[in-house]
């Protein structure tokens, strides 16, 4: 976690300016604005509804999720540097993700090998540079989309840096005019530093996947929706590259298939609606199935729209209650949909891969018998995973919607970010 952070230190020492001394991250900061998902009117196909009750969960049916990935992210003011009669602030953004493996008995995850920690300077450089005609340029490796982003992560040992004024396929987000907006310039750092969160979680996800092989059958959790994200693959390696835009079928289908991406909020209701999810009992849940094609449009000011339509008519997402006497009896949140849950299937977990499952007008027919049994699996190993509930402040819909393993990865990924962030306190005003 902490390669490098030394020279970023001393580098910041060195500007002229006002050290920062701030407990919060921006991510928990009010007064700027985070950039996430924008939704719009959908092409949706209604699927099916389905039901799965502690009944028909039988001993032998042994399918659950083995493996878990979240991340993790804090993006820390540290300086704010003078240009002109403004003070830009500079940034620390520290970074945690990982897949983390529970046994074939259950109890506690454990993390495997695939575990990216790293924390890197963040500032408008290019702006700050073209209002004061000079200024140092950050030690060590400059993050860009040309220099293998999840690689730099995960291996470079000398100190990371990454432009803000700049977006990853190089074109400008900030010019020296901008500057003078610190809210913008804020906020740029914290959308910045959640995509290259997205980056970190997918790395880990393409680890994972070429360590346990083609022939791997086991079910991958992935926090957050992996559809939106998708478009990052290219900045994770050139091989996973080929998810992007499904130019490799085959391996697209391998690295897709078996990763269940859970939801906990849910922004966008289909237009058909899910009343039957209400009918849930807390011995049997109601799913109901949309395919939501174009279901993201954009979130964090890098992204590609039409890759990003693709990515999503090749999921399909079932919606449920979770936990529903809790629901009906904690009385913390009055809207009942507040507390429905979100499971994006991809549809190389249901289709066999000679099929063609990327093509737009391809049907998941969940009435054939090979897809019907592959979806139940699916949606029994979620039944399984609703207990314990997760600990969280009173109102919060984390306990109605979020699994207990995800939430156990994220405070082992909130862990190391804590730890470099006390080393951080300890460097910078030596």
């Amino acid at each position: 976690m902490v390669s490098g952070l030394s020279e970023i230190l001393d580098y910041v020492r060195r500007l002229k300016g006002r050290d920062i001394v701030s407990p919060r991250p921006e991510e928990e900061s009010e007064d700027i604005e985070i950039a996430g998902e924008e939704t719009r009117d959908v092409d949706e196909e209604r699927i099916c509804a389905r039901k799965v009750s502690r009944s028909s969960i039988k001993l032998e049916d042994q399918r659950t999720f083995r493996y878990f990935i979240d991340g993790s992210v804090s993006s820390l003011p540290i300086k704010a540097v003078s240009v002109g009669n403004v003070e830009v602030p500079i940034h620390l953004i520290c970074i945690a993700a990982g897949a983390f493996e529970r046994g074939v008995f259950g109890g506690p995850l454990r993390p495997t090998e695939h575990i990216v920690s790293r924390c890197l300077l963040a500032l408008p450089y290019a702006a700050i540079k073209d209002g004061l005609g000079q200024f140092e340029r950050p030690p060590g490796r400059e993050l860009t989309s040309g220099s293998g982003v999840y690689e730099d992560l995960k291996g470079y040992r000398g100190p990371l840096w990454i432009d803000t004024s700049r977006r990853l396929n190089g074109s400008r987000a900030l010019n020296y005019e901008d500057l003078q907006m610190v809210g913008r310039v804020r906020s740029r750092a914290a959308n910045l530093a959640k995509v290259l969160m997205r980056v970190a979680e997918l790395g880990v996800l393409y680890s994972l996947k070429e360590a346990l092989g083609m022939r791997d059958d086991n079910l991958i959790l992935m926090d957050g929706p992996v559809a939106p994200i998708l478009i990052y693959a290219n900045l994770v390696s050139d091989r996973f590259g080929g998810v992007r835009e499904i130019s490799d079928p085959h391996l697209a289908y391998f690295y897709l298939r078996n990763v269940i991406s859970a939801v906990k909020r849910v922004l966008k209701i289909p237009r058909g609606g899910f009343q039957e999810v209400f009918m849930s009992r807390e011995d049997e849940l109601v799913y109901v199935i949309y395919r939501m094609r174009s279901f993201i449009r954009r979130g964090w000011g890098e992204e590609d729209e039409e890759a990003s339509d693709k990515h999503t008519s090749i999921m399909i997402s079932a919606f449920t209650w979770l936990r529903p006497s809790l629901l009906t009896t904690a009385g913390d949140i009055w809207s009942y949909s507040s507390g429905v849950a979100r499971f994006d299937i991809p549809i190389p977990s249901l289709a066999n891969e000679d099929e063609d499952w990327y093509m737009p007008d391809y049907k998941v027919d969940v009435n054939r018998r090979d897809v019907d049994e592959k979806l139940d699996e699916i949606l029994k190993a979620i039944y399984r995973e609703r207990y314990p509930i997760p600990s969280a402040p009173r109102g919060s819909i984390r306990r109605y919607t979020e699994l207990y393993a995800i939430y156990e990865a994220e405070l082992r990924l909130k862990a190391l970010i804590a730890r470099a962030r006390s080393s951080i306190g300890a460097g910078i005003h030596v």
